[in-house]
């Protein structure tokens, strides 16, 4: 390509693709580029980490932080998903119940409308809110959720869910012995 030819093409990419396109790129609807997967990563390694050493206000800061970068990608993504899930989880150990809940609850409504509602990615979600209803006592609403998820199971899972659906045909067991237990007390 000729000087002069490879000149044109930069001015017609200036003049007329550049301000056409540019708009459309920084719009809400591209707005991936403003999300940053590293500073996503880097948030939920450094949660992870504060987690493990149980320095629960720690690790709360860094899924929120994981969790504000996920949803600059959207509201409703995978990566948010994943971030709820380790927010709730440190929610639980950190004894605020209440939080966990909420959370976990959100975590299931994204899921939803990131997988679908009959989606195999939900078994993971409703575990969540299912042991947690557990832990809680809150068996009708666990027993009722597991429900569900066995729903999800009978449809047939995949290699890569395979584990979740061991947990979900166990869980009943669980509901059932904790609920015989509760009614003895």
């Amino acid at each position: 390509m000729t000087k002069s030819k490879w000149n044109k093409l930069v001015v017609i990419l200036y003049a007329f693709v550049l301000p056409i396109a540019l708009p459309i790129l920084l719009s809400s609807r591209f707005n991936t580029f403003r999300f940053n997967v590293t500073q996503l990563i880097e948030h939920l390694n450094a949660g992870n980490q504060a987690y493990i050493n149980k320095d629960y206000a720690t690790a709360e800061t860094q899924y929120k932080a994981a969790l504000k970068e996920a949803e600059k990608r959207s509201p409703e993504n995978a990566f948010a998903v994943d971030a709820l899930h380790h927010l709730g989880v440190t929610y639980i150990e950190a004894n605020r119940y209440y939080d966990a809940e909420a959370t976990f609850q959100r975590q299931v409504a994204v899921a939803e409308k990131v997988y679908g509602p009959e989606s195999q990615d939900m078994l993971s979600p409703l575990l969540d809110l299912i042991r947690l209803c557990i832990e809680q006592r809150k068996f009708s609403e666990a027993s009722e959720l597991n429900r569900r998820a066995l729903s999800i199971v009978g449809r047939g899972v995949d290699q890569k869910h395979s584990a979740d659906a061991e947990l979900v045909r166990t869980m009943s067991e669980e509901i059932q012995s904790k609920q015989e237990q509760n009614s003895v007390r």
